[in-house]
């Protein structure tokens, strides 16, 4: 968390690729209330190709 707080200002959105469906819902909401409900979070179902673009 302390991590990713200091992206606070400039992080628009934040995926979330690491443990099970329910730990990364949990990280997810854990996030959300340390850095605001503003922040859009995608977690990619199993086998989802998620494109970042710059």
């Amino acid at each position: 968390m302390k991590y990713i707080s200091r992206f606070k200002d400039s992080l628009k959105r934040l995926v979330i690729v690491h443990g099970s469906e329910e730990e990364a819902f949990g990280l997810a909401n854990k996030i959300r209330n340390e850095l605001g409900e503003d922040l859009e979070i995608h977690i990619p179902q199993n086998g989802e190709t998620v494109e970042i673009k710059e």
